[in-house]
């Protein structure tokens, strides 16, 4: 049997996870973020996001499934992140300034 092939095919015997993982293209992963491509890619050389895997040396994919835990840990990573955060012009009260102040 061709060793690359036997590399690639699941071996239920060792007890390795044989199920599929659906995999993301570049195209497909910015559709879902909030972010534009340079952005991923800084966030992917600092560590804060997953590193892509590659099928060929020009083709990289995302595991949805690292996406997802990435999702669900934004809020533990992100030291700025506070839920209880005010919102809008309200936050901060104004300064009333005296109109006679003003004209002076």
């Amino acid at each position: 049997m061709n060793p690359i092939v036997h590399e690639c095919t699941a071996d239920t015997e060792s007890g390795r996870d044989t199920a599929l993982r659906k995999m993301l293209t570049e195209a497909q992963l910015l559709a879902l973020l909030p972010f534009s491509r340079t952005t991923l890619f800084a966030l992917v050389r600092r560590g804060c996001f997953p590193r892509p895997s590659f099928a060929s040396p020009n083709k990289r994919f995302w595991f949805a499934d690292d996406i997802a835990k990435w999702q669900n840990a934004i809020g533990e990573l992100n030291p700025h992140y506070n839920p209880n955060r005010g919102r809008g012009k309200g936050r901060h009260p104004r300064k009333v300034s005296d109109p006679q102040e003003t004209r002076r």
